[in-house]
């Protein structure tokens, strides 16, 4: 799995989570994750997210996030993608 947690000076901490497997329950483990957090470390929004890779940029070849480049292919994702992404965390608490 990876993530990347961003929102430093927002009223609530975002996340982007690319999952370790296909049917992993995301919602449950940001759920213990924040249990064991305190109030100001807890993700407030989180969003299934495409693996970052050297690839694509969104990785160095020694494996750091290029946190820049992952917030701009955020940017750039069309409505309905980030709609869907942005909804998940209140999606996965209906099912």
């Amino acid at each position: 799995a990876q993530a990347m947690v961003y929102g430093d000076g927002e009223s609530r901490l975002r996340a982007l989570i690319v999952p370790s497997a296909r049917d992993a329950d995301i919602a449950a483990g940001v759920a213990a994750a924040n249990a064991a957090l305190p109030a100001y470390a807890r993700i407030g929004l989180w969003q299934p997210s495409h693996p970052f890779t050297p690839a694509d940029a969104t990785l160095t070849p020694n494996g750091r996030l290029r946190r820049a480049a992952i917030l701009a292919r955020l940017e750039v994702r069309p409505f309905f993608d980030r709609l869907c992404a942005e909804t998940a965390p209140a999606r996965a608490r209906l099912l």
